[in-house]
Order: structure tokens, then sequence, then C-alpha cells
């Protein structure tokens, strides 16, 4: 996971993904606003490469490691879908007709 404050990242941009930066541009310049959300247009987005093709060219990365505690899990493995269920006295988590 990558935190950056916004003017570093569009200053990286910049250097290493001029591409990615005007799309970022474009789509800052074009949003609507409706009542409280803020409206993108994905499609200027469709010609821009990756952005985790581009990270390995910056510099000056400024990189910290710390505890995250989000409440939050990607579910990636069984062991993490347990983790995220309802398990019985017994520890076990049974859904649907079983």
């Amino acid at each position: 996971m990558f935190m950056f404050h916004a003017r570093r990242y569009l200053e990286e941009l910049e250097r290493w993904a001029p591409l990615i930066a005007q799309v970022c541009r474009t789509a800052s310049e074009t949003a609507t606003s409706d009542l409280d959300f803020i409206r993108i247009d994905a499609r200027p987005s469709r010609r821009a490469p990756a952005i985790r093709s581009t990270m390995p060219s910056w510099k000056r990365p400024e990189m910290r490691r710390g505890a995250l505690d989000a409440g939050w899990s990607d579910v990636g493995s069984w062991s993490a879908l347990h983790e995220a269920s309802a398990a019985d006295e017994n520890g076990n988590v049974v859904r649907g007709d079983v």
C-alpha cells in the first residue's frame, strides 16, 4: 500500500509518468459535481498505463513502515475468509445447506 501527499504524488507523476499526469489533470478539469459527489469521466483514463509500471522509476521514494488498523481485509486466503466469518462456539463456520 502506498500513501502520498497529493502534491508529492503529482510531482512524481509529472516526472516519471507524464501521460498519467495528463489524465489526472483532464479528470480534474472535466469533473462535475452532483450533490456531495465529484463525478470523473472514466474515458480519458483508458489510455494511461498502469501506475505500477511507473513506480520502480521513482527516485525519491519516501517510504515508512508502520501498522495500519483499518479494519479491512482483502480476504485473499482461506484463513482470512474464516476470520471474516461468524464462527460457532467450536470455531466452525457454516454457510448454506450443509
